[in-house]
């Protein structure tokens, strides 16, 4: 039966073990497939207020190959990065079990990832293969993903959530609306962009998660 493990992994054991310890900002993986040892779908959501600084560290971090700016808001961008496989034993870990990475939020040089397996019998084994032999990693949580209890979020991350839950408080949803995106964007104190980008990706998560939740392929391709 599918179960979520919920880690905390040092930005050494994981990606990002320069940059994300020298720059002030939070990475988001919103969800990363392994297959065969390689990235399938390298792309991140970076907030911090120096993206200059954090490109910078991008570019000596030796988890990293090549990278490119795809979205840029006032104060968060989304990043494609080509990953250098190579530099950690996370990835055959992970596709030794044939488990996803849901999402990984990191910041000040640690990462906190959840990660779907097949059983527990999978995460034991992720167990023994990475959290033993890796100093600071540890299992936080495991839960069953057929819960929606536990489950709870569906993949929404805290600033998704928060932008959601700030839009209905509004009125956005409301027919008529009851306030406008830049309402929106003032409460939670960001920029009209980010606080678009927030709410389509959080809908997003949301629509996939419930109403499309059985039809989705959960497993690696």
């Amino acid at each position: 039966m599918t179960v979520i493990g919920e880690f905390t992994v040092p930005a050494g054991a994981f990606l990002l073990g320069d940059a994300l310890g020298s720059v002030d900002g939070t990475v988001t993986v919103e969800r990363m497939v392994v297959d065969g040892g390689q990235v399938v779908t390298p792309y991140v959501w970076v907030a911090t207020g120096d993206f200059e600084a954090f490109e910078s560290a991008l570019r000596g971090d030796a988890s990293v190959g090549e990278f490119a700016v795809v979205e840029r808001h006032e104060d968060e961008s989304l990043y494609r990065i080509e990953w250098d496989s190579d530099h950690t034993d996370l990835f055959a870990a992970l596709d030794g079990v044939a488990a996803t990475v849901l999402n990984a939020e990191g910041r000040d040089g640690v990462w906190v990832l959840r990660a779907m397996f097949s059983d527990r019998g999978a995460v034991s084994t992720f167990d023994d293969r990475f959290c033993a032999t890796h100093e600071g990693v540890k299992l936080d949580r495991l839960y069953r993903y057929e819960d929606p209890s536990s489950y709870g979020k569906y993949e929404v991350t805290e600033k998704q959530r928060a932008a959601l839950t700030a839009a209905r408080d509004a009125g956005y949803f409301a027919v008529p609306r009851e306030c406008s995106l830049q309402d929106v964007a003032d409460e939670l104190g960001i920029s009209r962009n980010a606080a678009s980008a927030r709410l389509r990706r959080g809908q997003d998560a949301l629509v996939g998660n419930t109403l499309d939740h059985d039809h989705r392929d959960l497993r690696p391709s």
